[in-house]
């Protein structure tokens, strides 16, 4: 495999993207995930790819597109020390030349035996769904000669045949269902199992990923930054996430009636909205706050304060440090919730309990059809399959809460207060996009409007 730094941002992220056959450089080169320094993956004629420019990054996040798919397993499968995050698969699956779960054989024999500068120019046009995304394509397209992509077929399939079983769960699979390279059916099929969740998308077999990946990136420094200017306005107006508190602890309460934790870790503090609660229960314990932002009014004066961002500092946490882990309203702006998870039970002490709340796929559905790739929040019944397995009196249950507000623009407003923008960095006509929302935001019959919350409550012991 070939590697090439698209994107250096000198940053502490890393963005592996999986390219899919035929690729190189060219047709990524505008690419830019703020936040990452953006490396490209391509050419499987070799399928080894060392871990040496990529040891020096607290979180690494991997996105791999087609043919990528099964090179970007090979290499999570061969570097756990690495401190990888989101396992996104876009338009592939882990079984490329396969009759049921990917190309048939029949097709890509034909490709491989028919292939020239013609066929591979219709190749390319077949992973476009309209003449406007291929005509773009075709301005960068890529440098490759007929004798080395037939090679990268060839070295595709041998992997196919000699390692049949990959065991690295991937958070999500994204499915076009115009996919005219690899069946939207086969890809349904090949990630029964193998993904958490899966989101099917219209168009082709090449999306566009600047959008795809604003819905599943998390932008760590602008989250921080929001909620951080909005710290002033938060308590007084994060109603829906207050009533969520006091049912987080009221869930606490009910897990700790007869024994108290001596060690306990809260991660995305905040203000210190639930900090004064868990706090007030268990006066004599030791505390970790974990936070972006470091704001939080209601920590004891001899607790820890790290100001960090959650997913990093829990995959350098040592194993059993901690009686409960709890967080509220933070874990939807994680990248991987799966790991996050994971990562808990693994700091969880023997007998301790694990209290998280989130926000599910119906959270702010009214906004749906404002944003072009609003931020992606997996449904209470992917959450439920993220539980680590090997944990103890488990459940996952989500609710639905409703706030109310005289206008479209008061609601703008509620969100701008709370830190909780839908939009990314990236997206494209912010000030338009909030025009649009007040003058077509649904009215209810009183003349007022209304945002639905989605919250989800996951509990687990060990």
């Amino acid at each position: 495999m070939k590697q090439t730094l698209l994107s250096d941002q000198n940053s502490e992220r890393a963005l592996l993207f999986f390219a899919g056959w035929g690729m190189d450089e060219k047709p990524f080169a505008s690419l830019v995930v703020a936040g990452y320094d953006l490396w490209l993956v391509w050419d499987y004629r070799d399928m080894t790819l060392g871990c040496g420019d990529f040891v020096r990054y607290r979180e690494i996040v991997v996105v791999a597109w087609s043919f990528g798919v099964p090179a970007a397993a090979r290499f999570i499968e061969g570097n756990p020390s690495l401190n990888i995050t989101l396992k996104l698969a876009v338009n592939g699956t882990l079984f490329p030349v396969d009759d049921r779960m990917g190309i048939p054989q029949t097709i890509f024999d034909g490709t491989r035996a028919n292939l020239d500068g013609r066929s591979l120019m219709k190749f390319y046009r077949r992973m476009f769904d309209g003449a406007e995304s291929f005509a773009r394509f075709k301005a960068v397209l890529p440098v490759r000669d007929i004798d080395g992509l037939i090679e990268e077929l060839d070295a595709v399939e041998r992997d196919t045949k000699n390692h049949s079983a990959y065991f690295v769960k991937w958070d999500y699979a994204v499915i076009a269902e115009d996919d005219r390279i690899i069946p939207a059916t086969a890809q349904r099929e090949a990630w029964k199992e193998s993904a958490f969740g899966i989101l099917e998308i219209d168009g082709g077999h090449c999306p566009d990923f600047k959008k795809l990946l604003s819905r599943f990136v998390a932008d760590k420094g602008l989250i921080g930054e929001r909620f951080g200017n909005s710290s002033g306005t938060y308590d007084d107006n994060a109603d829906v996430q207050s009533q969520v508190v006091a049912h987080v602890m009221g869930i606490v309460q009910s897990r700790f009636n007869r024994h108290l934790p001596s060690s306990v870790l809260e991660v995305g503090a905040g203000t210190g909205m639930l900090t004064c609660g868990i706090v007030s229960l268990f006066p004599d314990a030791e505390y970790t706050f974990v936070d972006l932002n470091d704001n939080n009014l209601h920590a004891p004066a001899d607790a820890v304060r790290v100001t960090d961002d959650a997913e990093c500092f829990m995959a350098s946490c040592p194993d059993g440090c901690y009686d409960l882990i709890v967080s509220s309203s933070a874990m939807q702006w994680f990248n991987s919730p799966a790991m996050f998870m994971r990562a808990c039970f693994r700091t969880l002490r023997p007998g301790g309990t694990v209290v998280l709340s989130t926000f599910g796929d119906k959270n702010f559905k009214e906004l749906d059809r404002f944003f072009i790739g609003r931020k992606f929040f997996p449904g209470v019944d992917v959450l439920r399959k993220m539980i680590p397995p090997e944990a103890t009196d488990s459940s996952a249950e989500d609710g639905c809460l409703t706030m109310r507000f005289e206008s479209s623009a008061e609601l703008l407003r509620h969100i701008k207060m709370t830190g909780v923008n839908a939009m990314s960095s990236s997206t494209p006509g912010a000030a338009m996009v909030a025009r649009h929302i007040m003058a077509d935001y649904p009215v209810d019959t009183d003349g007022k409007v209304s945002l639905t919350f989605n919250p989800v409550y996951i509990i687990y012991g060990k």
